[in-house]
């Protein structure tokens, strides 16, 4: 808005294109007309870390399983639990997935799946996470066990807890596992059902699956549950495939549908988009890299990034734009203790005003 607002600012032909929902689905951008932009450059503000120039992004596909299951009253003879798993840094499921944090809806259904058949668990609600793109950072359950359990699940919480933490103890520092004693809920799971849904939620795959063989330090194909959630006899979990190649995209997206087949449970893909392929000769690129160099004395990084942005849907658009993405410096994106440090913001002002100042007009 700062660049349209400039009166003093010397530049070509100049388009600003604002698009809603880029964080969860991308449903604006698709909305997108194919004839409606007349440039051939296109200089995306979205990326987060100053100095870095990006030229290419994964692709990726959102999963949602749902379903309607049966509610059972609670039997005589039974003990309630409220389990709560906190303390996770949560994060980005792109840019954040490679770096080994936890994530606490797939740790709630590793609890969940182990008690259900140590202490005849049986399951009121849980809940974890609430967005594709984030690793959840929190996750609950209410619970039961019968009375005669309830002593040796409560210590298997605790040792459990100190599985974990060990598992997870360089990256999840703060991870805490805690249970304690709720009131009986009138109404459970069917327990075919529990069983069922907590399984398929345990086997999906989760976290990196393949690093890129052409860019070294770069995840080629990961998966994040970034939604779970049971109550009142309706059960949703919902993920995020992210790759580099379509085909992985689509073969990974299938290995979760065919987890939720085998449990009878309705999943389906949504908001599938192709990922941006790098041109390391880009003529935007070219400049902006003198530019920089210009203007702060060093080089600028180039790199891809493991997250969607929305110029692989541009691309697919309008062939033959060149794209670049540039952006200030954000940190811990997609949790609450996300971030923007505010001196780098002059700097990419700065940048964005020099290079619209030398982009040659056709």
């Amino acid at each position: 808005m700062a660049l349209l607002e400039d009166k003093n600012l010397v530049h070509g032909p100049l388009e600003a294109l604002f698009t809603v929902n880029e964080e969860d689905g991308f449903t604006g951008i698709q909305g997108l007309n194919s004839d409606l932009l007349m440039g051939d450059i296109y200089i995306n503000v979205d990326s987060e870390t100053e100095g870095e120039f990006t030229i290419g992004s994964a692709g990726g596909l959102n999963i949602d399983a749902r379903n309607n299951y049966s509610e059972e009253r609670t039997p005589a003879q039974m003990a309630g639990y409220k389990i709560a798993i906190k303390g996770l840094k949560g994060g980005h499921s792109g840019m954040d997935i490679n770096l080994g944090r936890g994530n606490a809806a797939k740790i709630l259904s590793r609890l969940l799946w182990t008690s259900q058949r140590l202490f005849g668990l049986r399951i009121a609600s849980f809940n974890g996470g609430d967005r594709y793109n984030a690793i959840p950072r929190e996750a609950e359950a209410v619970v039961v066990v019968p009375k005669s359990e309830a002593d040796s699940f409560s210590e298997y919480v605790q040792e459990f807890e100190a599985t974990v933490q060990k598992e997870l103890s360089t990256t999840e520092p703060s991870l805490a596992i805690t249970v304690e004693n709720a009131d009986l809920p009138a109404k459970l799971m069917g327990e075919q059902s529990a069983v069922n849904l907590v399984s398929a939620v345990y086997s999906c795959p989760n976290g990196v699956l393949r690093m890129s063989d052409a860019v070294p330090g770069l995840v080629e194909t990961s998966t994040s549950m970034g939604i779970l959630k049971a109550e009142n006899g309706q059960f949703w979990a919902g993920f995020l495939v992210r790759s580099s190649l379509d085909s992985a995209r689509d073969d990974v997206g299938n290995m979760i549908l065919s987890v939720f087949e085998l449990a009878g449970t309705n999943a389906s893909i949504h908001d599938s988009y192709s990922g941006w392929a790098p041109d390391p000769e880009s003529p935007i690129l070219r400049l902006m890299k003198q530019v920089y160099q210009d203007k702060f004395g060093q080089e600028p990084k180039v790199a891809a990034v493991h997250a969607g942005l929305e110029t692989s849907v541009i691309g697919e658009k309008y062939p033959g734009m060149d794209m670049i993405s540039v952006g200030p410096t954000l940190q811990n994106v997609h949790s609450p203790d996300e971030r923007l440090e505010a001196s780098t913001v002059p700097k990419v002002y700065e940048l964005l005003t020099e290079t619209l100042m030398r982009v040659p007009v056709n």
